[in-house]
């Protein structure tokens, strides 16, 4: 929760680009859901050659490229919204995580491998990204393509809305639970990444100390050692996330 009052901060600065973002892929998401049904009319009016049918075939494509337009403007504002906002925010980010660690005294940077320090900033920088993406791009759209199927289940067959209000609270709750017990396993890898980072560090500003001793072999063990450990960890959590996402797709499909 405190990180994403941290990013909360670079949020309400960009609040506008964030909003436009919203409005955009809400606006998206719904001309979607016409596209099919503009689709299905046509082929149907494809298949009469009546001169009246010829007639309905130009007003429903005329809807569809209106739809179509709709589509192209609102998606080409999203994307450039998304940009915005993403550096934006990723800029200030990065510029306030710098004035917090100028702040710290002398022991705080002697007790701290100068890597570790830039990998951590680096990671909590492009994390709002990574977050961000997942919220626009997996969570919002399934979410705004599942209600608006639900509310058309509704009006047109109440049962299967009921069926399918059930089957989403158990997809989605499945998909919670499942992100907390993978939690712990993403923060061991994250926790692998760093040490990494400040054994490279370490080894680096001592380069002197490990030439004179001749510890290159033990130094090459060392890493070797801690690397293993970070490729364990971070199979397991890429594979995890993976089986994740397939799971998702065949459910939805």
């Amino acid at each position: 929760m405190k990180i994403l009052r941290y990013y909360l901060l670079s949020i309400k600065k960009y609040k506008w680009w964030l909003i436009m973002m919203i409005i955009s892929i809400l606006i998206v998401n719904l001309v979607h859901l016409f596209f099919p049904i503009f689709l299905r009319q046509l082929t149907n009016l494809f298949v009469g050659s009546s001169e009246e049918n010829y007639s309905k075939v130009i007003v429903v494509f005329k809807w569809f490229m209106v739809l179509w337009i709709i589509d192209y403007s609102f998606s080409r504002i999203f994307w450039f919204a998304v940009v915005k906002f993403q550096s934006l925010c990723m800029h200030d980010i990065a510029n306030r995580c710098f004035k917090a660690i100028q702040k710290h005294s002398y022991r705080f940077f002697t007790n701290n491998f100068t890597g570790s320090l830039v990998k951590k900033v680096s990671r909590f920088t492009y994390a709002f990204e990574a977050i961000v993406d997942n919220i626009f791009f997996n969570f919002l759209k399934n979410i705004l393509q599942i209600s608006f199927i639900m509310v058309i289940f509704f009006i047109e067959r109440p049962i299967f809305g009921f069926l399918f209000l059930i089957w989403t609270i158990i997809f989605l709750l499945g998909n919670y639970f499942f992100a907390l017990w993978k939690l712990k396993f993403d923060k061991l890898s994250a926790k692998a990444d760093s040490k990494v980072s400040a054994t490279l560090a370490d080894s680096f500003s001592n380069y002197a100390t490990v030439k004179i001793f001749a510890g290159e072999k033990k130094e090459q063990q060392k890493f070797k050692t801690i690397t293993d450990d970070w490729l364990k960890k971070t199979q397991y959590t890429w594979l995890l996330s993976y089986t994740k996402s397939c799971t998702n797709q065949k459910t939805l499909i």
